[in-house]
């Protein structure tokens, strides 16, 4: 997997792995883990909306609202289904 740089909620910098970065309805979201487990062992997920800021600079932020969630896990289940639907990776 491809490491990739984040900045946690704390404001500490971390390597985390990037899992996918794609584009759904007209945004881009990219999702990364740092390899933790849950209490149930799977690795944890995070994800976050990419914008660009008026500097040019990408940066991510939370998804904050239940129908844009709804959107994303609804991809999610696409991209594992069996044969899997075709996501626009970036």
């Amino acid at each position: 997997m491809t490491k990739i740089s984040v900045i946690a909620p704390t404001g500490e910098r971390v390597e985390a792995e990037l899992v996918r970065f794609f584009d759904a309805y007209g945004k881009k979201y990219l999702v990364y883990t740092l390899n933790e487990k849950d209490d149930q062992n799977y690795v944890k997920l995070y994800v976050a909306r990419i914008d660009v800021g008026a500097d040019g600079k990408s940066f991510g932020e939370f998804i904050e609202y239940n129908d844009e969630w709804t959107n994303v896990k609804n991809e999610f289940r696409k991209m594992i289904a069996p044969g899997g639907a075709e996501i626009n990776d970036l």
